[in-house]
């Protein structure tokens, strides 16, 4: 039994893919698509991709319980971007070690916690800046 299978776990099932032989050579460009939520890309640009790695990922899916919203309603928005988009960050450079850390859920909320910002083209820097200002407050 794959550790997908095992722990019903779309990023365990992302992870299990890339390390698989129909990912090689292109393992990092597949996660970074998986993180960023570029399902349709996935589809279209590798072959054999298990279920599992789209079921509780896609944020097309019906939200449920399960997952979701996990953030503190009381953290200021420009501090919860930072650390959102640090997590984006490490995941692009160490992305074993974050999907060992952080549960899909997290992972999830993360992607879609950033996807906005990612869309307006906002500088790191500026993100990071917010936040700082934030905890000045």
């Amino acid at each position: 039994m794959s550790l997908c299978e095992s722990s019903n776990n779309p990023a365990a099932a992302a992870i299990e893919y890339a390390l698989s032989k129909d990912c090689h050579g292109s393992e990092r460009e597949f996660l970074n698509c998986w993180l960023h939520g570029e399902f349709d890309a996935i589809r279209r640009e590798w072959e054999n991709v298990p279920d599992e790695v789209f079921i509780g990922a896609d944020p097309r899916l019906e939200r449920t319980s399960e997952n979701a919203s996990i953030f503190n309603p009381d953290i200021p928005t420009a501090v919860r971007e930072a650390v959102l988009v640090a997590i984006v960050e490490c995941f692009e450079k160490h992305p074993e070690d974050i999907s060992s850390t952080f549960t899909l859920t997290e992972l999830v909320e993360v992607r879609d916690g950033t996807e906005h910002l990612l869309d307006a083209n906002v500088q790191v820097e500026n993100v990071y800046k917010r936040g700082f200002d934030a905890l000045k407050a």
